[in-house]
């Protein structure tokens, strides 16, 4: 009897330190779990953060370099296309093969945007580029109308256009008609029609 009742204590104690190993194991094992899982996030938050910062520096700093000097190239690309032009006029001291014409479209349709940015804000690079050519044109016109040539219609007053219209023989009459222009533009670019400022 005595000799059983050892032995079922014995087993006893064996299965329950059994049971305590094993309970002691899965413990264990759940902490290395939670320790993997753990460093697994934090390497995956580290690399998240790592490239959203390399990102966003690769976004933000080059982009708005390229888009500077892209914004000047536009402002100040056309207007110097005419300095060639203007040069090689003055070189030759002769205005053949320039047409005039092209000052006044290009005049009055940068006069034009100028006033309906004053209603309708459009990016700034065009305005500046359109205030440069307005600049390029009357210089221009200036020096064609200094070097015209001899054979002209406002030297022997031949024009056949409505009162001689941008063939005039003078740089103030140009001046003034631009003033003209430029006094209409004022007064209708209060309408919605011609700008979106009420929109």
């Amino acid at each position: 009897m005595i000799g059983n009742f050892g032995c079922q204590a014995c087993a006893t104690g064996l299965s329950r330190r059994e049971e305590y190993e094993k309970t002691e194991g899965r413990r264990q094992r759940r902490r290395r779990g939670k320790r993997l899982a753990s460093w697994r996030t934090e390497r995956s938050l580290a690399s998240m953060s790592i490239h959203r910062i390399s990102s966003l520096t690769a976004t933000s700093m080059s982009p708005s370099w390229l888009s500077t000097a892209a914004s000047i190239g536009m402002a100040v690309g056309p207007p110097l296309v005419y300095a060639d032009q203007a040069a090689s006029i003055i070189r030759k001291r002769d205005a053949t093969g320039f047409s005039r014409d092209v000052c006044a479209i290009l005049l009055l349709a940068n006069i034009t945007r100028c006033f309906f940015w004053l209603g309708n804000h459009f990016e700034l690079a065009l305005l500046i580029q359109s205030v440069l050519m307005i600049l390029a044109q009357l210089a221009l016109l200036y020096i064609c109308i200094r070097y015209r040539p001899t054979i002209s219609p406002e030297n022997f007053g031949t024009s056949t256009r409505p009162f001689s219209f941008w063939q005039w023989s003078t740089y103030t009459q140009y001046i003034e008609f631009l003033a003209g222009f430029m006094l209409r533009c004022t007064r209708i670019g209060k309408y919605s029609a011609y700008t979106s400022a009420n929109k």
